[in-house]
């Protein structure tokens, strides 16, 4: 009787109450746009403190033999700006200060020259973690808003065994974070196809940075033109053919010229008289190398400039001048099928121009060369007045821009007027967006808690008592019964 009472009251009606609410799916996010990261606010400083880290691996006896690397080096420091400031470094399983920050100028020039002397091809690893924290380091000293690490490697984070490896990826993945709410963007250059070119264009975004690949040691030079290039976003002006013009407003002009290995140059101005890197004006600077020229020009004549070209291709005209050419155009990587927006606009003195007068005739369009060499003109226009305003911003051009397809991208701003031409050239890729994996939903299990209340134990008094007393009279009537038998 016992267990039978017992069943009874675990079957008896109860309440109960719920655990933690169960966790409700969240709805994925949109993907991010994989764009630079905005830094914290710094003092307005147009200067850049940049820090070359520079592959020393045996390897690279093998990758370039020819220490193409070098003057490629030498290339980019010559195109920085006075007050700019470098630091080079080599690294392979350690890393060396080969020329701590040091301001860009003529007097500094052996200085610098002698840290590139000293890259070797030497080291028995590469540690790229110890390169990045080593430039971190240095850069972190700097109160400068623009400071940029430029990694060159032909290999990988390789230490000699699978436990060293992953310590040093563990450590670097957790420095990135901090490099990039110091405001360092950290670009990369993939040398020749023995590199780990995945890992360095991932450890560019994670920087905020762009990534490269020079895939032949004579084409390294090229790579440094294109990252300066794509760090400072200075005006050029058109080869076309083999003249490129020149106008009053230009105060120097750099002319970068590839070349065949062994090759020489000549530069004819608009007299028609013949330049060379042993015989030309005062007022010019030629720095020659064998697979490439670059020739400063102050104050140059205006009208054609005519060269004498051996390659056509990876020829540029930086240009120093009151007429600029600007765009806050400023994409790294974005996501396909997204949209780009494109402006530009001109300013004379730093006072931007409106459309009267000086704009009149200029027009402002973009070329963007798509990753299959294809190339699409977009006209960048005006906007129309907003709703309610018959004015409208006369100074920027505006355009937007689909991006369909995978791949590198080429993006030429041009302001072409009857006297003058400027450019502004940017590269950028697009990737896939990330995929946002939707999670089950988590249920907890209810945690059942039984309550009896008063009224329940009346209940169960009440059907105990009904229950005993049909017990009784079943006994009592089973008894008469038997007596009657």
């Amino acid at each position: 009787m016992a267990v039978f009472i017992a069943a009874l009251i675990c079957c008896a009606p109860f309440a109960y109450s719920e655990g933690p609410q169960a966790k409700q799916p969240q709805p994925p996010q949109a993907a991010a746009q994989p764009v630079s990261q905005t830094a914290p606010a710094k003092p307005v400083d147009a200067g850049y403190d940049i820090v070359l880290l520079m592959d020393s691996s045996g390897s690279m006896k093998e990758t370039d033999p020819q220490s193409y690397r070098k003057p490629a080096a030498q290339l980019f420091i010559t195109l920085m700006n006075k007050g700019d400031r470098i630091s080079i470094m080599s690294f392979g399983e350690s890393t060396k200060t080969l020329l701590h920050l040091t301001e860009v100028t003529d007097k500094n020039q052996k200085s610098v020259d002698s840290a590139i002397s000293a890259i070797n091809s030497k080291e028995l690893a590469t540690n790229i973690y110890l390169a990045v924290k080593a430039g971190y380091e240095e850069l972190a000293r700097s109160d400068r808003a623009n400071r940029i690490m430029l990694l060159m490697s032909d290999g990988k984070l390789a230490l000699g065994s699978k436990e060293k490896d992953e310590e040093a990826h563990a450590a670097l993945n957790a420095l990135m974070p901090e490099i990039v709410k110091s405001g360092i963007k950290l670009y990369s250059m993939a040398f020749t196809n023995l590199s780990d070119m995945k890992f360095l264009e991932e450890l560019a975004r994670s920087g905020g940075g762009f990534s490269k690949i020079a895939k032949e040691d004579k084409d390294i030079h090229l790579i440094f033109t294109d990252l300066f290039e794509k760090i400072k976003s200075p005006d050029t002006v058109p080869i076309e053919g083999d003249t490129f013009k020149i106008d009053s407003n230009i105060a120097e002009a750099i002319v970068i010229v590839n070349k065949q290995p062994g090759a020489s140059t000549a530069l004819y101005d608009p007299s028609g008289k013949q330049h060379t890197g042993s015989a030309h004006s005062a007022n010019m600077k030629w720095h020659t190398s064998s697979v490439f020229d670059m020739i400063s020009i102050q104050s140059p004549a205006g009208g054609d400039w005519k060269i004498k070209l051996s390659k056509a291709e990876g020829n540029k005209v930086f240009v120093i001048t009151n007429l600029k050419l600007m765009s806050s155009f400023n994409y790294n990587y974005v996501n396909v099928g997204s949209v780009v927006s494109v402006d530009a606009w001109l300013q004379k003195d730093d006072i931007r121009i409106g459309s009267k007068g000086a704009l009149g005739q200029t027009y402002f369009y973009c070329l963007v060369t798509m990753p299959d060499g294809s190339r699409t003109r977009v006209d960048l226009k005006l906007p129309e007045p907003a709703q309610g305003k018959s004015e409208v911003d006369d100074v920027v051009r505006k355009a937007n821009i689909k991006i369909p397809a995978k791949g590198e991208y080429a993006l030429k701003i041009i302001a072409e007027g009857p006297a003058f031409k400027r450019e502004k050239v940017y590269s950028f890729k697009a990737v896939e967006p990330p995929t946002v994996a939707v999670k089950a939903p988590v249920v907890e299990k209810r945690k059942i808690v039984r309550v009896v209340f008063p009224s329940d134990i009346l209940m169960l008094a009440g059907l105990f008592a009904g229950i005993n007393a049909a017990g009784a009279a079943l006994w009592f009537g089973s008894r008469l019964f038997r007596k009657k038998i």
